[in-house]
């Protein structure tokens, strides 16, 4: 792996965790906030697909999805 490649996974957990760290907060979820969300991981998947390393982008996307279904179903969030 080369130092260039190595970069390019930390920019890329980078800005998953900034995602992460970002909507993990949110308690109110509605269509504009999932809208916001489905945006920026798309952007980051336009600028990341080529990447080994986009399963961190689904693995956030994951997380984010259990926290929120959470918090609809009345349970609070362990973000």
């Amino acid at each position: 792996m080369t130092e260039q490649e190595i970069k390019q996974d930390y920019k890329m957990f980078s800005q998953c965790w900034r995602l992460y760290k970002k909507y993990a907060v949110i308690q109110q979820i509605d269509d504009n906030t999932w809208n916001l969300f489905l945006k920026e991981t798309g952007e980051l998947y336009e600028q990341f697909k080529d990447s080994p390393m986009l399963k961190v982008l689904w693995g956030t996307q994951k997380a984010i999805d259990e926290l929120w279904t959470n918090i609809e179903k009345g349970g609070q969030s362990n973000g």
